[in-house]
């Protein structure tokens, strides 16, 4: 693209922003759309979007709409991945059926810079890339529409029937089918708003949408998990978008490294389709501790160790150690936040992510451009040190007494 358009990497990263925009503007909307609409009309929406930029940019049009056309991908990814996160969480064991969601983020991660390189080593075109973007996109669109049908209230089947004793099932949504138009039971921090009195019916607070954005805002656990996540998605995405770079410069790497990145992506989600029964016995939030730890040891091999063989593997085991992370915050929060917040909440988490995965590699590239990409490793480590600060603030997910 740089080529093809003649511009620089700060022109270019203007596509991030673009994604940012599309993600902010989805994370104002969700809660009404879903609200408007219903679960199944607004993911199908969102996948219907997503397509419509990846065909603009297929063109390719004059470089400065290709930012607008990432708007609409970033709205449409962000749509889909609120009422998606919102659904699984609602499935028994919803930690390991997140950590499968996400894993095929991961995937995608791992096979896109093969695609990339292989359309790129041919001489084709950089747009003629997006049509396999458009395909699976398209793909996505029938496949959404078989499964959830435009229905209003899509919710996993195998939710209605679960043991009130499964922990990975929100408290708040039990007890919604327990007691449906019952009081609501005396409030405990992360669990429910503040703003509703123990007499409050809990169908009171359902049908409220207008309390809900006073509610996140004033929420403990949605600015932890925010916080966190844009410092997690900062640190993921700079060290995919930059270890190339990094090891071509600082190890003398050919670019055939470029399967490093791969490593790394295929470590996300081997991370994430493994680990998730480890942090239930650990503890979910305890465990978050033990990842950063590792990470930050295995980022001290990467920055101080010469040889290339050891860079590499060590690059694919902080790959390991940090895929699980984003699904277990998700899989937390769901928890801690009562259910009618978990659309509006899971969009807000989706758009700081978005924020962080563009802020943090772009700082990055901009101190490259002066240093050298050896500021790759202390950027990621000062952004692991601070996801673990964060984290202390979080508050422990609550746990039935009976």
């Amino acid at each position: 693209m740089e080529t093809y358009f003649s511009i620089g990497y700060t022109t270019v990263s203007t596509l991030f922003i673009g994604s940012c925009v599309g993600f902010g503007i989805a994370a104002v909307l969700n809660t009404y759309l879903t609200d408007r609409f219903g679960k199944g009309k607004v993911i199908t929406l969102g996948a219907a979007i997503q397509v419509t930029g990846y065909a603009i940019i297929l063109a390719p049009p004059p470089f400065p709409v290709i930012p607008c056309a990432f708007i609409l991908v970033g709205l449409g990814v962000s749509l889909q991945l609120a009422q998606t996160n919102t659904y699984v969480a609602l499935m028994p064991n919803s930690a390991q059926a997140l950590g499968y969601l996400h894993g095929g983020y991961g995937l995608g991660g791992a096979t896109s810079p093969l695609i990339a390189t292989l359309f790129v080593s041919r001489g084709i075109k950089f747009s003629y890339f997006f049509s396999v973007s458009l395909a699976v996109a398209a793909l996505n669109v029938l496949i959404l529409l078989l499964t959830f049908r435009l229905e209003r209230d899509a919710e996993p089947s195998t939710a209605k029937q679960t043991s009130n004793n499964d922990p990975s099932i929100p408290l708040d949504l039990v007890r919604s089918r327990q007691t449906p138009t019952s009081t609501r039971p005396p409030s405990r921090e992360g669990t429910m708003d503040e703003s509703a009195s123990p007499e409050t019916p809990v169908s009171a607070t359902v049908v409220q949408p207008e309390h809900r954005g006073k509610a996140l805002l004033h929420n403990k656990t949605v600015w932890v998990v925010n916080g966190f996540l844009l410092l997690y998605c900062g640190a993921e995405v700079s060290i995919g978008g930059w270890i190339v770079s990094f090891l071509i410069e600082e190890r003398a790497g050919s670019p055939s490294v470029g399967y490093v990145a791969t490593g790394f992506w295929s470590g996300i989600t081997l991370g994430r389709l493994i680990l998730p029964r480890l942090n239930l016995w650990i503890g979910e939030k305890r465990v978050v501790f033990i990842y950063l730890l590792l990470t930050l040891a295995f980022e001290m091999v990467i920055w101080f160790a010469d040889q290339l063989v050891a860079t590499s593997v060590a690059v694919a085991l902080v790959g390991f150690l940090l895929g699980p992370l984003y699904p277990n915050a998700i899989s937390i929060a769901s928890k801690l936040l009562p259910k009618r917040l978990h659309t509006g909440a899971i969009g807000i988490f989706a758009s700081v992510g978005a924020l962080g995965s563009a802020l943090f590699p772009f700082l990055t590239g901009l101190l490259a451009t002066s240093h050298g990409t050896f500021v790759l490793q202390p950027m990621v480590s000062a952004l692991v040190v601070g996801m673990a600060v964060v984290w202390v603030f979080l508050p422990n997910v609550a746990r039935r007494s009976e």
